[in-house]
């Protein structure tokens, strides 16, 4: 086998679990990623509460597939409720792809 196909295979097989391990981040990283971003955006009804509201870790849902939202791809939905302290909430649903945001929505 020549060198250079060696070396190949020897960068894919040591590569290949580090980007899965990137890929696959957890269900709250992913949700603070959300609220982070719904944060980020011009949510005039909501931006005062997404200030003290937190990813209830419990009712997090996070669901990946593979599909197309009319031309965008989406690979994932995250759905999960945004707590305060003192237990009030907020609903947030947000779509993703490579685990980055594309859209958000808050509801009550």
């Amino acid at each position: 086998m020549p060198k250079r196909i060696t070396l190949t295979l020897l960068a894919l097989l040591f590569s290949t679990p580090m980007a899965m391990a990137a890929a696959t981040l957890s269900e709250e990283t992913v949700a603070n990623i959300c609220h982070k971003y719904g944060l980020e955006k011009d949510n005039s009804e909501f931006q005062d509460r997404l200030k003290v509201l937190k990813p209830d870790g419990d009712s997090i849902r996070l669901d990946r597939y593979d599909a197309m939202l009319g031309s965008q791809h989406i690979a994932t939905q995250l759905t999960a409720t945004l707590k305060d302290k003192d237990g009030k909430s907020l609903k947030m649903l947000c779509l993703l792809e490579n685990d980055s945001p594309l859209y958000i929505y808050f509801y009550e």
